[in-house]
């Protein structure tokens, strides 16, 4: 897949449909928004052949490739967590 920052623009404004409101993206963890975001990513990277994992912090990772451990991460975290408070943190 080429490079496409169109796409890439648009992809954001999707998610951000998807998962914000007037006050911007709600991407809470662990909640149902959350969970709408995560399959919203897995339907994206599904025609690459990416393979998900999900580690026990709940952090899903897409690895591509045949293992010859040449790797190039991208990433961002875009999660706010929940405080016994009710308040979130970044």
């Amino acid at each position: 897949m080429a490079l496409d920052p169109a796409r890439t623009v648009q992809e954001l404004r999707e998610l951000r449909e998807l998962t914000g409101d007037e006050n911007g993206a709600q991407r809470v963890a662990w909640t149902d928004t959350w969970e709408q975001a995560r399959g919203w990513l897995r339907d994206k990277v599904a025609s690459t052949g990416a393979v998900e994992e999900i580690d026990a912090a709940g952090n899903q990772w897409f690895t591509l490739g045949d293992g010859d451990r040449k790797a190039l991460l991208i990433g961002a975290t875009s999660t706010r967590f929940r405080t016994a408070a009710g308040s979130t943190a970044a």
